[in-house]
């Protein structure tokens, strides 16, 4: 992997501060682009293989995949200080698009320099991406005109969406810390699930957190948390990336919503006293609000499994 300067480094989170303003738009102007260059991308979409391009990328399953496709960048970006942990994420991603048939000659296609021209302008003037993207970022998300919102899809209230990105925004300063605390716990209560991770599954529990798969697997599942928080103002936008969660996970063979509650139970007990949930407006409704997303989250993805 090649090192990057410590410039270079300054400029990507420079110019990530600006494509991450409205990370649908970004994502979905990129995906446009590609299918535009390269149909039979497109085509690797089920649900949007044979839809004009115009309404390919307004459908639900774009928005969602463009989110996801952001988020997994950003947990590559936030990780160039830990280059051993950056490359775990990274092969996780590869492993997953090269089940899908995916090889480097499509990520150098996608990755190409036409596509990522205009980043060195949106540098310097903030305003460039979200103006090539089709509009301008989205407004800070501000609870207080939410509160009084009727549970959606989601099984959120307005109130309880506003809490739950107060305590995601604390989880951000360190995802993989986060992450750790959850795995360990939940690997000392249910031992058998460390047996599932071939590279620790011998090792004694306080070793295994140190690795650097277990850091990755940390990042990328309280990540994935964070994403899905993100959505929940697009309520059909949540519904996709659920499903498509639930995919994910069938395809390992093994897993139940039962192994889903037992994780999500260890979480709770985590954050009832944790920063991310103490630090809030409201302790009491986040944690009350993590427990109605963690219910939807085990119930969609369960439909999957």
């Amino acid at each position: 992997m090649s090192e990057l300067s410590q410039r270079q480094k300054d400029l990507i989170l420079q110019g990530w501060d600006v494509l991450a303003a409205d990370m649908r738009a970004t994502g979905t102007a990129l995906f446009t682009e590609i299918f535009t260059r390269y149909p039979a991308y497109q085509k690797k979409f089920r649900v949007m293989k044979d839809m004009p391009l115009e309404e390919a990328v307004k459908s639900t399953r774009m928005k969602g995949h463009a989110v996801i496709f952001m988020r997994a960048l950003q947990n590559v970006i936030l990780n160039m200080d830990e280059p051993d942990v950056m490359a775990d994420v990274l092969e996780t991603i590869a492993r997953r698009h090269a089940e899908l048939g995916f090889r480097k000659v499509d990520f150098e296609a996608c990755f190409s320099r036409q596509h990522t021209e205009p980043l060195p302008e949106c540098l310097g003037a903030p305003w460039v991406v979200p103006t090539l993207c089709g509009g301008a970022p989205s407004s800070s998300f501000s609870p207080l005109n939410q509160t009084f919102t009727m549970a959606d899809a989601t099984g959120l209230t307005g109130g309880q969406k506003g809490l739950l990105k107060e305590s995601t925004d604390i989880m951000s300063k360190d995802l993989a810390a986060v992450g750790i605390a959850l795995f360990g716990e939940v690997f000392n209560r249910y031992p058998q699930y460390q047996k599932k991770f071939r590279k620790i599954a011998d090792m004694p529990v306080d070793d295994a957190m140190k690795t650097v798969r277990m850091k990755s697997h940390a990042t990328l599942v309280i990540g994935a948390l964070r994403t899905i928080v993100g959505s929940v103002n697009d309520p059909d936008l949540t519904m996709d990336m659920l499903e498509t969660l639930g995919v994910r996970h069938k395809l390992m063979g093994w897993l139940t919503k039962a192994d889903f509650d037992n994780v999500f139970g260890v979480l709770l007990d985590i954050l009832k006293d944790h920063e991310a949930t103490k630090s809030t407006s409201d302790p009491a409704g986040t944690l009350e609000a993590w427990k109605a997303l963690l219910n939807t989250i085990g119930s969609e993805v369960a439909k999957q499994l």
